[in-house]
């Protein structure tokens, strides 16, 4: 083993970082944000200090309810999620989306690989022949050559043979 590797498993680094709950004032400027901002043209829209002092100036903004800051709150986190999960625009944003997201899943493999020891190994590909995402596979330390004796087989044929499979069983549905 590589001293730095060693060092890495005796450290125990932690790579995560908690999550931002929706908080009140949050949400209401996204509220005030989506109801002044919609028909605004790019570079005319209003500033998170503009609309900080909108939703200190709107009365129906001030003294709600449970039931009204819970609203404002879900409406919040739902709009989170469609920006997190929602499909994207174009095939080439989620060919992006899907690489970046992989980058992030290769580094935590390989966390995970210097904390527990483990090997790990991931293969992606396409779901639908117009999709323009790169099959691709990673595997932490030397976990690939299971792949390539365990299973003889080399794993760029195993990447060609799951984007087949993936493609031809989204074309059947």
């Amino acid at each position: 083993m590589l001293p730095e590797k060693v060092r890495k498993l005796i450290a125990g680094y932690k790579y995560f970082a908690p999550s931002r709950k929706a908080q009140l004032a949050n949400a209401l400027l996204h509220a005030k944000a989506e109801e002044v901002n919609k028909d605004c043209p790019v570079g005319a829209k209003y500033t998170t200090k503009e609309l900080r002092e909108l939703v200190k100036n709107d009365s129906d903004m001030q003294d709600l309810d449970s039931d009204q800051e819970q609203q404002y709150i879900n409406d919040l986190v739902e709009h989170r999620k469609l920006q997190k999960y929602g499909m994207r625009a174009n095939n080439a944003a989620a060919a992006r989306d899907m690489r970046s997201t992989l980058l992030n899943i290769f580094k935590e493999l390989d966390n995970l690989a210097l904390c527990t020891g483990g090997y790990f190994f991931i293969f992606g590909t396409r779901g639908h022949v117009n999709d323009s995402g790169d099959p691709t596979w990673y595997g932490s330390d030397n976990s690939m050559d299971f792949v390539e004796d365990v299973l003889q087989l080399e794993p760029d044929e195993i990447c060609r043979l799951f984007e087949q499979w993936a493609c031809a069983k989204n074309q059947s549905e």
